[in-house]
């Protein structure tokens, strides 16, 4: 076992695309390095690609850059493709092959070894437009403690194959939310209709008239009320169980609720309980990218004391007219995302708004709960599968953190 510096085992990779390569990379936390297109829905990377970095196959890339709504701290492998470029804001490398085991690197990362080191000196870095650069150098010199290469290999291993498990679980959730957002599109097939026929400036119209047994309502209608929280400058690390943290506005998945999207807050005047979400609360974001403004979430976990950023709204319902979960599957459907592009503002073609006001003007189809209910019935069922599977993940997850810290600081048991 012995220590050296990440800078001794790998090299920097500082190549520029020349040979136009259009396969734009993004980090992603959950998948790795990933086409930006595909990631996004849409395309951030500027015109002109030839100042990109290019990637090999086996290649890694951080994003030294801390910003919210992207990974902190957060170390990636290309894997997927042959090749491919990203961003000049990452730091990218490549590992000396006889001297570490890439998949031990990328294991060696993700265990947390490293994380009081990184922030250690990202808190050293320089503040370019409100985000804090992690300096090359101190990148480089962070300190890594290596096994002999075999043993390196061995503890990779192990570790991809509970990754392997772990990936399995997530493609289960996968396929239960295609299966349910299939099923809830094709009972709402007449409503769906109906909305489709009218022009969006005219859809207003259909506020109040009745169609079959369901009748079309604004969604203020069902408002009680409309929460917002704050975004207090926050370094972006994210909240162990029962500390205080404010929700990102990545918090609202595309389809779930992402509890692990916060940023801890230390500070005690900042605690808020009145925009504490909890179990059953509808919430929205306010401010997005065009494609996830006003997108929709339940929570569906009991994780206390995570707050409301002023991204994020929480819709308060009116006594038992609506059904959250009927309403944020109803928000989610393609009629009422033409509603609420068109009722986003905003000159940045990056970012949009969407205002109280034309939240509640929404035109929404409504029934009588008892066969929101009925709707939503499947949902139900899928939310009690999702806890089986989110504890299976968790359980899993706490596997590989056990395995990762005995294995990478007690290795006498894969000598």
């Amino acid at each position: 076992m012995r220590e050296i510096r990440l800078g001794d085992v790998v090299s920097r990779v500082a190549t520029r695309n020349s040979v136009g390569n259009e396969n734009v990379l993004t980090i992603s936390a959950a998948h790795g390095l990933v086409n930006q297109r595909e990631f996004f829905n849409r395309r951030v990377a500027s015109t002109d690609l030839s100042q990109y970095y290019l990637l090999e196959r086996g290649d890694f890339a951080y994003n030294k850059s801390y910003s919210d709504g992207w990974p902190v701290g957060v170390v990636r492998q290309l894997e997927r493709y042959d090749s491919g470029v990203v961003s000049p804001l990452y730091i990218c490398f490549r590992p000396n092959r006889d001297a570490v085991c890439p998949e031990f690197l990328q294991h060696y990362f993700d265990s947390g070894v490293l994380d009081d080191a990184i922030q250690a000196i990202a808190k050293e870095g320089v503040r370019n437009h409100g985000l804090l650069n992690v300096r090359v150098a101190d990148f480089f010199s962070l300190k890594l403690t290596l096994p002999p290469l075999e043993e390196q290999r061995r503890i990779a291993e192990i570790l991809d194959s509970v990754e392997r498990d772990i990936d399995r679980v997530s493609r289960e959730f996968t396929k239960m939310d295609s299966v349910y957002s299939s099923t809830f599109v094709n009972s709402l097939s007449q409503s769906r209709g109906v909305l489709r026929r009218h022009e969006v400036s005219r859809i207003g119209d259909l506020a109040g008239s009745m169609v079959g047994d369901f009748r079309f309502a604004r969604l203020g209608d069902f408002l009680d009320s409309i929460d917002a929280g704050m975004s207090p400058d926050l370094e972006g690390s994210p909240a162990g169980l029962g500390e205080w943290a404010f929700l990102k506005v990545s918090a609202v998945g595309r389809a779930n609720f992402r509890a692990e999207e916060n940023k801890r807050a230390d500070d005690p005047d900042l605690f808020d309980p009145s925009i504490e979400v909890h179990e059953g609360d509808l919430l929205i974001t306010r401010a997005n990218t065009p494609d996830l403004v006003g997108a929709t979430c339940v929570v569906d976990v009991n994780r206390p004391r995570l707050m409301l950023s002023d991204k994020t709204l929480r819709l308060n319902l009116v006594g038992d007219q609506a059904l959250p979960e009927y309403l944020c599957e109803v928000l989610r459907l393609p009629e009422l995302r033409v509603q609420i592009e068109v009722a986003a503002t905003g000159t940045s073609g990056s970012m949009k708004n969407i205002s109280q006001k034309s939240i509640r003007n929404l035109v929404v189809p409504w029934y009588d709960v008892t066969e929101q209910r009925r709707i939503v019935q499947p949902l139900t069922e899928r939310r009690e599968t999702r806890r089986r599977a989110r504890a299976e993940m968790d359980k899993l997850h706490s596997i590989k953190r056990a395995l990762a810290e005995t294995l990478m600081m007690n290795r006498e048991c894969v000598a």
